[in-house]
C-alpha cells in the first residue's frame, strides 16, 4: 500500500510540473497577461569612448523593461538573482578582458518571457599597482636575448630558464626587447613608422615566451630596451614622439586582451640626450641632473604612457612602468619625479609603477669591479630605503628592474657578493617592492648550460640559491 501511495504522489508531482511548465511558456500563450516585448539595456560603469570596456571594476547595471511584466530575474554566471523594478547592478570579477552573457526573464501570473544579452568588460579584480608590485615579489631578467641577440630566442631554451627560476621561487620575469633597434640584422618594427611586424619570427618567439611564463603563473614585464635611435638623438620633436607612440600603440593593441599578468615598461634606462653618467665616444650628452634632460625623460615616458592608455581594453588598468634617467638610476627618482605633478596621470593613476636600477657602486658591481669596493650591507640597504621613502611621498610603488654584480672569473663568488644580493632582496621585499635580478648569461650570468644553451641549471656560483635563502 505504501508503494502505491508513493507512485500516486510521484505521478501527481509530475503532472503539476508539466502543467506549470506549459502555463509559463509565453510562446504558446497570447493572453493579455503574458509578458511581451522584453528589452535589456546595459550600462558598463566607467565606460567612455576611450575605455569602452569600463573602469576596471567589472560593474554593470542591467535594466529590463517588458509589457505586462510584474517581476524580473537575471541569470548571470550561474546565479539567479531578483531585479528590483527591473534593475540590478552586478560586479563581475574574472580578471582580464572577457565577454559575459546574462539572461533576463520577465514574469506575470505564472507566465514568462526571456532574452539574453552580452557585455565585454576589462576587469582588474581590485589589484592596483601596489598590489601587483607586491605580488610580483622576486623576479629575474631574460637578458641578452630579445634585446641584443646574445642568447638564443628559441622557446625550448627559454622554457628551461623560466622553469628553473620559477622552481627557485621567482614570481615574475622581465623580458628586455629591442623593437626599432636592430637585433641580428633585423628589426621587429619599421624604422620609419614604428609599426610592429607581428609576423616576424622573433616576435612569434617573444609571444611564445610571454605566453609560457604566464601559463606558469608568472607576471611578465616587457619593455623597449636598446632603442638608441631614440635615446641618442631625442629632441622632444614630433618626429620621435610619433614613431615611439606608434610603436607602443601597436604593442599595446596587440596585447590589450591579456590579463594584468602582463606589464609594460616604457623605456629601459633613459639616457643619451635624456641624461647619462659617463662619456660616450662621438657624443656630448648632458648629465642626468640637466633640466632639459629631465624634461625629455618625463616627456618620452608620457608619450609611451598616453599611447598605451589610449588603446583601451585591458590597457586602461594595465600596470605601466616608467624609469628615471641616468640609466634608470635609483638616485634620480627624486630629480625626475619629485612630486605627483610630474607623473603621467598627475599622480591619479593607481596602475603606475616606477622602475629603478642600481649597480651602485660600480667599482664593486661592475664586471671589472673589486670586492674591496663593497660599501657594506648598511649602505646598500640605505639607498633602497631612501627610494622607499620617496615612493611613499608620491604614492607610486617601486620595482627594482635591474641590479647585480658582474664578474669575469669565479673569483668573485664570495661572501660579500652573496651578501649584496641577499641585502637587495631583503630590503626591497621589506618595503613592498619587487625586484628583477639581472641575468645576461654573461658577465652577470646566474645560470649555466652544458648543452649549448638548450637546457639550464643554477650556476655553480650559487648566487640565486644564496639570494633566495
Amino acid at each position: 500500500m505504501k508503494k502505491i501511495v508513493q507512485r500516486l504522489t510521484f505521478l501527481l508531482i509530475g503532472f503539476l510540473a508539466i502543467f506549470q511548465s506549459c502555463s509559463s511558456d509565453s510562446s504558446g500563450d497570447t493572453g493579455s497577461s503574458a509578458p511581451s516585448d522584453l528589452k535589456i539595456t546595459t550600462e558598463i560603469i566607467g565606460a567612455t569612448t576611450a575605455n569602452p570596456n569600463g573602469d576596471g571594476s567589472g560593474a554593470v547595471k542591467f535594466k529590463a523593461t517588458a509589457t505586462n511584466a510584474v517581476t524580473y530575474q537575471i541569470l548571470v554566471e550561474g546565479k539567479t538573482l531578483a531585479m528590483t523594478n527591473g534593475e540590478l547592478t552586478y560586479t563581475f570579477t574574472t580578471a582580464g578582458t572577457n565577454t559575459f552573457t546574462a539572461t533576463v526573464t520577465a514574469y506575470n501570473a505564472g507566465k514568462s518571457i526571456s532574452t539574453t544579452t552580452s557585455v565585454s568588460l576589462t576587469i582588474v579584480a581590485g589589484q592596483t599597482a601596489a598590489d601587483i608590485t607586491k605580488a610580483m615579489g622576486p623576479g629575474f631578467n631574460l637578458g641578452n636575448t630579445f634585446d641584443n641577440g646574445g642568447n638564443p630566442t628559441s622557446i625550448t631554451s627559454i622554457k628551461s630558464i623560466i622553469d628553473i627560476y620559477a622552481a627557485a621561487g621567482m614570481k615574475h620575469v622581465r623580458i628586455p626587447v629591442s623593437w626599432i633597434q636592430s637585433v641580428s640584422g633585423s628589426t621587429l618594427a619599421n624604422t620609419t613608422t614604428g609599426k610592429v611586424d607581428f609576423t616576424h619570427s622573433r616576435f612569434l618567439e617573444l609571444k611564445a615566451a610571454i605566453d609560457y611564463a604566464i601559463s606558469k603563473g608568472l607576471y611578465v614585464v616587457i619593455n623597449s630596451h636598446h632603442e638608441h635611435w631614440l635615446k641618442d638623438y631625442y629632441d622632444g620633436s614630433a618626429t620621435f614622439n610619433n614613431k615611439f607612440s606608434a610603436l607602443w600603440t601597436d604593442i599595446a593593441t596587440y596585447y590589450k586582451s591579456y590579463s594584468n599578468k602582463l606589464i609594460f615598461d616604457i623605456l629601459n634606462e633613459p639616457e643619451g640626450t635624456m641624461g647619462q653618467w659617463g662619456a660616450e665616444a662621438g657624443f656630448s650628452f648632458p648629465l642626468p641632473t640637466n633640466a632639459t634632460a629631465i624634461n625629455f625623460t618625463r616627456q618620452i615616458n608620457k608619450v609611451g604612457y598616453d599611447a598605451i592608455r589610449a588603446t583601451g581594453g585591458g590597457n586602461t588598468t594595465r600596470i605601466i612602468m616608467i624609469e628615471p634617467n641616468g640609466q634608470g638610476n635609483q638616485g634620480m627618482i627624486e630629480e625626475v619625479y619629485p612630486t605627483k605633478a610630474e607623473l603621467p596621470g598627475l599622480g591619479n593613476d593607481k596602475y603606475l609603477v616606477i622602475q629603478v636600477h642600481t649597480y651602485d657602486p660600480w667599482g664593486f658591481c661592475g664586471e671589472t669591479g673589486s670586492d674591496a669596493a663593497y660599501p657594506g650591507a648598511t649602505s646598500i640597504a640605505s639607498a633602497i630605503n631612501k627610494v622607499a621613502t620617496h615612493s611613499a611621498l608620491i604614492g607610486v610603488p617601486i620595482n627594482y628592474g635591474e641590479f647585480g654584480v658582474g664578474r669575469l672569473s669565479a673569483a668573485r663568488n664570495t661572501s660579500v657578493v652573496y651578501e649584496y644580493y641577499r641585502t637587495v632582496k631583503a630590503t626591497t621585499l621589506a618595503n613592498n617592492m619587487s625586484f628583477s635580478v639581472w641575468d645576461d648569461r654573461g658577465w652577470f650570468g646566474l645560470i649555466s648550460s652544458a648543452d649549448n644553451k638548450v637546457s639550464y641549471t643554477l650556476s655553480t656560483n650559487n648566487i640565486v640559491v644564496e639570494m633566495m635563502k
